[in-house]
């Protein structure tokens, strides 16, 4: 009928479980299908965004219990985008929009529910994920050729909240994937989209 919804398929009877249904109710007016990702930890909590009245609110969906079991609201931002759990699962990192309409990032714990400020300028920040060492890996148009559209993939550390470049060129390298071997990301650099890899030891590989 058009809905979209959060699903998840059991891989010993490939049964298919409806988790969340969108479009259909005030608090899930909108998940944002294909704009913004979802992501899960180890003990079975999936954490999502999904538009409530006038704001993105972000979700936290227990699998084992089977409900939504904690909401977290942010007055001062509007909009959204690809939440990401820290390895520990105590902290989530994503993207967001305030009334000026930049995307920076932001870092929120769940513990205390404090919320830092990880970025603040004019350029578009997107899908964050944290990496082994704490650092954060994100998709920007901070680059040279932000001005045409593209978007490379950058580093902040939080410790020093330096910004610094791990790819660069024409082209458009998204949503970054922390693995052991190194960062798995997906890029339109030879026409077409492809998965590439690179690696912690340096060198850039397509998967």
């Amino acid at each position: 009928l058009g809905y979209s919804g959060l699903y998840m398929r059991s891989p010993s009877t490939d049964q298919e479980v409806t988790l969340v249904k969108g479009e259909r109710s005030p608090a899930f007016e909108s998940l944002h299908l294909l704009q913004s990702k979802i992501s899960g930890t180890d003990d079975g909590r999936i954490v999502f965004v999904s538009k409530r009245y006038e704001r993105d609110v972000l979700y936290v969906y227990n699998v084992f219990e089977e409900k939504i079991t904690e909401t977290f609201e942010f007055p001062k931002l509007y909009q959204l985008l690809s939440p990401t759990w820290s390895q520990d699962g105590k902290s989530i990192v994503f993207s967001g929009a305030s009334t000026r309409g930049y995307h920076d990032l932001y870092l929120f714990s769940v513990v205390d529910s404090s919320l830092r400020r990880l970025t603040d300028d004019i350029y578009f920040d997107t899908e964050p994920v944290i990496d082994l060492d704490g650092s954060i890996v994100f998709s920007s148009d901070r680059c040279s050729f932000g001005y045409a559209g593209y978007s490379n993939l950058f580093r902040l550390s939080l410790a020093d909240s330096t910004i610094t470049p791990l790819t660069y060129g024409r082209f458009n390298d998204r949503a970054p994937f922390i693995s052991e071997e190194g960062i798995l990301f997906s890029s339109d650099r030879v026409g077409v989209t492809n998965t590439y890899l690179l690696k912690r030891g340096g060198g850039l590989h397509r998967v």
